[in-house]
């Protein structure tokens, strides 16, 4: 025995770090096992916002994405081209057309109109429930890698 065991997968781990901790030093694999706690720690709470909830892992979040942070061209984008069966949002000019001049004029249409929290909480809904296709999600993310983005384009030969 020339020294403490600084591996981490060692079984002499543990034995070090109390040999270390009765003469007042610190083991090579206490400090690497600090260390790393404290960085997930700092970058954890870096990284929480307040809102999100959390299992009771702090290293997993619940919620990555803020549907409600996002701007309302992008939600309408989702739900046009997944055809969502919800009515259209409020915008500036919808609220124009509600008041009582804007009800007179020829292009005011009476619909039912959601806010964005509405729209953003259906969108939230169908993004959850939408199922991923992983084949096709990896090759697509390797074939956009090694082709820089590109679109996928099957060329056929001309005769």
């Amino acid at each position: 025995m020339t020294g403490p065991a600084t591996h981490p997968s060692s079984s002499r781990v543990g034995a070090s770090s109390q040999q270390a901790s009765s003469s007042g030093k610190r083991g090579a694999g206490t400090a690497t096992a600090v260390s790393t706690t404290n960085t997930i720690s700092s970058i954890n709470s870096a990284v929480n916002k307040p809102g999100i909830p959390q299992t009771e892992d702090p290293n997993i979040f619940v919620d990555p994405l803020e549907f409600e942070m996002f701007p309302i061209e992008s939600l309408r984008k989702y739900k046009t081209s997944y055809k969502l069966p919800v009515p259209s949002s409020i915008s500036n000019a919808g609220t124009l057309l509600n008041g009582p001049v804007g009800k007179k004029t020829y292009s005011y249409k009476h619909r039912t109109r959601i806010s964005k929290d509405e729209l953003a909480g259906n969108v939230k809904r169908h993004f959850s429930a939408f199922p991923v296709r992983e084949t096709e999600m990896i090759a697509g993310f390797l074939y956009s890698a090694k082709n820089q983005n590109n679109a996928f384009k099957l060329h056929f030969p001309v005769n």
